[in-house]
């Protein structure tokens, strides 16, 4: 009687240790976050040590693990339409030493090549349009990412066609819309438009 007086006894005990060890488990389940994405963390909330949260509470900001590359830059609106995906773009990563010459791109040192992937259609609500810039693959990969972090600054020169130096400097100064033009104009053509033009 004895020996299974004491049986019980430790049959009851096992059930209490198991139902303590169960009712742990699942407080550690609770207590773990899993992430949607895979990345590091990088910057940690001000939430302490068994401090409750609630749904949408910012914990840690994790920078994204992805081998995908893109870079987000700004055009000025009377440049907006010379831009147009598959344009080549010169790229500058700060940090990495360059030689920038944007009049002669092929002279470039130090710089890496990209192409416009996605262009946006409406502007920023300052006249500014943002476009996408991804590794082009038929050149150079770009730096690792343990040398060019995600936020890294960049500076970028899309590589337009080639059009004589007084014809950009007088589009410029008078905001006039780029020439689709396919033959590069001349002096005549745009001092005097409808020269050599026959009434309609």
């Amino acid at each position: 009687d004895a020996s299974i007086g004491e049986a019980a006894r430790a049959a009851d005990q096992v059930a209490d240790v198991s139902l303590r060890l169960s009712n742990a488990n699942q407080r550690r389940v609770a207590g773990r976050i899993l992430s949607p994405i895979d990345g590091t963390v990088v910057k940690m909330a001000q939430a302490g040590a068994g401090e409750t949260v609630r749904p949408g509470d910012k914990l840690v900001r994790i920078s994204p693990s992805s081998t995908d590359k893109a870079i987000e830059m700004v055009a000025d609106g009377i440049d907006a339409p010379l831009l147009n995906v598959g344009r080549k773009v010169k790229i500058l990563f700060y940090g990495i030493p360059a030689i920038p010459l944007p009049a002669w791109p092929e002279l470039m040192a130090g710089t890496y090549n990209g192409v416009v992937k996605v262009i946006d259609q409406v502007d920023d609500g300052k006249g500014n349009f943002r476009f996408w810039v991804v590794p082009d693959l038929e050149e150079r990969p770009w730096p690792p990412q343990e040398h060019v972090r995600q936020g890294t600054k960049a500076m970028g020169w899309v590589i337009l066609n080639r059009v004589p130096l007084w014809y950009e400097l007088w589009r410029r100064f008078n905001l006039f819309p780029p020439d689709y033009q396919e033959r590069p104009p001349s002096l005549i053509d745009t001092l005097l438009p409808k020269a050599g033009r026959g009434a309609k």
